[in-house]
């Protein structure tokens, strides 16, 4: 996590995915003596190396405040105090434009919903992949897929090593690391996507 500006951060990582995505930038707030609730989602210091953290609270009692990753299973090692949060995210700004993020408990509800939609993608992806290749290789969505004019492949020297960026009409659609072969792919681009990637990865 770094500083964009007065009162932002850019988000990087996986813990809070979906809820936040690599380079979101999170715009915060202070609480100003505001109650901390369940479901917020907090900056705080990280007891362990005091880099910043952006977790969502899931638990607040006279023992202090439980915090948790909403791509994580359990809570945070740590209890935090009140004096130890910096503030909570009350929006993020990322490609396609500008989003408030709840806290209490319409957070908890949405990043729930969200969890749900998540795996329900991943599920039609298992199932329709299959079908997806057999079609592709005979050709039957050569002329609709946005190859050439819509599609274009960024390839980036980073500190892990290469990166290889897909965008298609401008949108980031995919990333992946040709050392450690880590990334993402957006649905509904997979199949698309792992086909370029199986092209360029030795």
């Amino acid at each position: 996590m770094r500083e964009a500006n007065s009162g932002s951060l850019y988000y990087k990582g996986q813990s809070m995915h979906p809820t936040f995505k690599v380079s979101d930038i999170l715009r915060a707030a202070p609480y100003n003596g505001e109650k901390i609730r369940r479901g917020d989602v907090v900056i705080f210091n990280s007891p362990k190396d005091r880099g910043k953290v952006v977790h969502r609270v899931v638990f607040v009692n006279a023992d202090g405040i439980r915090t948790r990753g909403d791509n994580s299973g359990k809570a945070d090692p740590w209890i935090l105090k009140d004096a130890d949060i910096l503030g909570r995210v009350v929006s993020v700004n990322r490609q396609n434009g500008t989003f408030k993020v709840y806290g209490g408990p319409i957070g908890l509800l949405r990043v729930n919903l969200l969890k749900i939609k998540s795996v329900l993608k991943k599920g039609a992806y298992r199932v329709l992949e299959p079908s997806y290749r057999r079609l592709s290789k005979k050709g039957i969505f050569n002329q609709r897929l946005p190859y050439g004019k819509g599609v274009r492949i960024l390839i980036f020297d980073r500190p892990a090593g290469k990166e290889m960026q897909v965008l298609v009409k401008d949108q980031l659609v995919a990333r992946k690391n040709f050392v450690n072969k880590r990334g993402y792919v957006k649905w509904p681009f997979r199949p698309l996507i792992n086909d370029i990637f199986e092209r360029n990865f030795p």
